[in-house]
């Protein structure tokens, strides 16, 4: 019988070994396959936005024409007249805008950047007689397997 199990790459994957060794399995029959970590990263909320629609200046315009309006309308009773005010209001509420929608990206950027520092992964297969099963088992999980499988 044949039990798989997968583990982050840490010193308890050494200790899982060096204790199955104790309990008299042989070195041939614990396969060890790590994992390669892939290079590139995977910007999930970005694919979800743009397929969704969504821009990063979405707020930066809503808020701009907010502004805009706001200052096309109390533009009449000031000064420098209607279209300045508006003008004025449109730069302020896009610059208003991008700095919201920059403080709310910074909480997402650090999601994902814990997201794409998980550690690689080890998948370690043990050949053993049945009657050993539950033991293996006990001491894969003891030392923080992942997921444990079978093949018989």
């Amino acid at each position: 019988m044949h039990i798989i199990a997968s583990f982050e790459y840490s010193p308890f994957l050494e200790v899982t070994i060096k204790k199955l060794e104790e309990k008299e399995i042989k070195k041939e029959n614990i396969i060890a396959l790590p994992l390669d970590k892939r290079a590139e990263t995977k910007h999930v909320q970005e694919s979800i936005d743009l397929s969704a629609g969504k821009s990063r200046m979405d707020y930066a315009f809503i808020i701009g024409l907010i502004l805009m309006l706001l200052g096309t309308i109390y533009g009449f009773q000031l000064t420098w007249g209607p279209v300045i005010w508006g003008l004025i209001g449109l730069v302020a509420g896009v610059a208003v805008g991008m700095t919201v929608e920059q403080f709310s990206n910074r909480h997402r950027r650090g999601k994902r950047k814990r997201l794409n520092q998980k550690t690689a992964e080890v998948f370690l297969a043990v050949k053993v007689p049945l009657e050993q099963k539950e033991m293996v088992e006990k001491i894969l999980l003891e030392n923080g397997a992942l997921g444990i499988g079978h093949l018989n």
